[in-house]
């Protein structure tokens, strides 16, 4: 008689751990707080809009994915540059890149950022691409940005 009571107090306790498993492994409705916000810093607006106007005659793209501008052979390769992205990438009429601007503020000193960096760099070098640096203060002026991109535009 013990030997059945617990044999079914034991299919009990799977049936219920079955179950509970069951539960927490459907799909669960979870709310998060989304909120708008500028996808640009005012720094990068202001370096936007001094692009603009000192290139008229290009397509000035921001907040771009490397991915979009550089392919890779292997997916260790594009693990390297999928999540980063450039602040600006300066195209011809027919949208061929003509280079990539970052705008390095104080967090480019850190070890991190600087590997981060020197990864974004080299694959750049690599595709073909000039990349160019500025720091964030002050910003370029459209004297400097011409003279710049000279060669390029």
């Amino acid at each position: 008689m013990k030997i059945i009571l617990i044999f079914l107090v034991m299919i009990v306790l799977f049936a219920i751990f079955i179950a509970k498993k069951k539960q927490s492994s459907e799909k669960k409705t979870v709310e998060y707080d989304y909120k708008k916000k500028k996808p640009l810093t005012n720094n990068e607006q202001n370096m936007y809009w001094r692009l603009i106007q000192t290139l008229p005659d290009h397509v000035v793209l921001t907040q771009v994915g490397m991915s979009r501008c550089v392919t890779t052979k292997g997916q260790a390769a594009f693990n390297t540059i999928s999540k980063k992205s450039l602040d600006f990438v300066i195209c011809n009429r027919s949208l061929e890149i003509i280079a990539a601007i970052e705008i390095d503020d104080k967090s480019h000193t850190t070890a991190t950022r600087q590997k981060a960096d020197k990864t974004k760099n080299k694959a750049l070098e690599l595709a073909g691409i000039k990349l160019i640096r500025w720091p964030a203060n002050p910003l370029p002026s459209t004297e400097i940005i011409l003279r710049t991109l000279s060669n390029e535009v």
